[in-house]
């Protein structure tokens, strides 16, 4: 299994929240997943509302649905890396937004975030994941 990113492994420790993605320690797996057991090829980050972000043993990450055992919700990046880029891009943003509500309710800001988001966490594979952090 890959290692976890130290930046990642921060927000882990500190149960950093990035919109509606709580970081956790992976050791606390079974209790905030008690859904079903997530597979050995995968390392526990956090949970995305009820569902699970994992890092998987080939380095890219999903979000595991915990409605059905094994089901992926979606790819979340490629790496560590492009998800670490694009959540503090988000993070960034969601900051702003709690001291703008013009920015808050700027649609054309919230595409064009979504967008650049998208691009940082590696491109069309991954926009069902950033999707969910954003308003349509």
């Amino acid at each position: 299994m890959p290692a976890v990113d130290p930046t990642i492994a921060a927000w882990q420790s500190e149960r950093r929240e990035i919109g509606m993605l709580e970081f956790a320690p992976t050791e606390s797996a079974s209790e905030r997943f008690p859904y079903w057991q997530l597979p050995d090829v995968s390392t526990f980050l956090g949970m995305l509302e009820s569902d699970a972000l994992c890092l998987l043993a080939d380095g890219t990450l999903c979000v595991y649905d915990h409605e059905v055992a094994d089901r992926l919700l979606c790819a979340a990046a490629p790496d560590q890396s492009s998800l670490v880029s694009a959540l503090c891009e988000m993070d960034s943003l969601f900051d702003r937004c709690g001291d703008d509500d013009e920015l808050a309710d700027d649609e054309s800001a919230n595409t064009q975030m979504r967008e650049n988001c998208t691009k940082l966490i590696g491109g069309a594979d991954y926009s069902a994941f950033v999707q969910l952090f954003f308003w349509a």
